[in-house]
């Protein structure tokens, strides 16, 4: 339900903001007011510093336990947010979901099946455990990170895509589970 809902208004932010003159236009704001209310319902602790310096309102995220995935490019470019809390229930991540973001530490939680295409593209990631139950991820998905240094993958993964690590340029240890077949 609450899954049905953000994606209908993504959906109008989209439609809306092409057209949107910030002064003027009531109904952009309005949804913008329905996105924070289901954020404050799924108990997202989200902060707005101003209006007009969207890249800085996110800081901090808590999803709630019921959330199974994180869409494409949800948090992209959310350039102050240093921390995310990610529930067990949690099966995807989208492409470039954490792109462009101050993250420097995430718990990746069991149960994740897939990690899309630039999920965390330019991230602040130091180091990453992908865990046990991933069998899927994407191109680039850990490309850019400029301050990678290590990585664990299990072998769960059967394949790495293409470019995974490029310009990785830290990056000193990746530690592949037995099962990784095609690298």
């Amino acid at each position: 339900e609450k899954e049905k809902m953000l994606n209908e208004i993504r959906q109008e932010i989209k439609t809306e903001q092409q057209k949107w003159e910030p002064e003027k236009d009531r109904r952009f704001m309005d949804m913008v007011k329905r996105l924070m209310q289901f954020a404050e319902n799924a108990a997202c602790n989200i902060k707005i510093e101003t209006d007009s310096d969207r890249s800085a309102m996110i800081k901090t995220v808590t999803v709630a336990s019921g959330i199974t995935g994180i869409g494409d490019r949800t948090f992209s470019d959310c350039r102050n947010m240093k921390r995310i809390s990610l529930p067990g229930t949690l099966r995807s991540i989208g492409v470039r979901a954490f792109g462009d973001t101050a993250i420097t530490r995430i718990k990746l939680p069991d149960g994740l099946k897939s990690i899309g295409a630039y999920a965390f593209y330019q991230s602040k990631l130091t180091s990453l455990d992908v865990p046990k139950t991933v069998t899927k991820i994407d191109e680039y998905a850990f490309s850019y990170c400029n301050n990678l240094e290590s990585v664990s993958i299990p072998g769960s993964v059967k394949i790495l895509p293409e470019s995974l690590f490029e310009a990785d340029m830290k990056l000193k240890k990746v530690t592949l589970g037995q099962g990784v077949s095609r690298i």
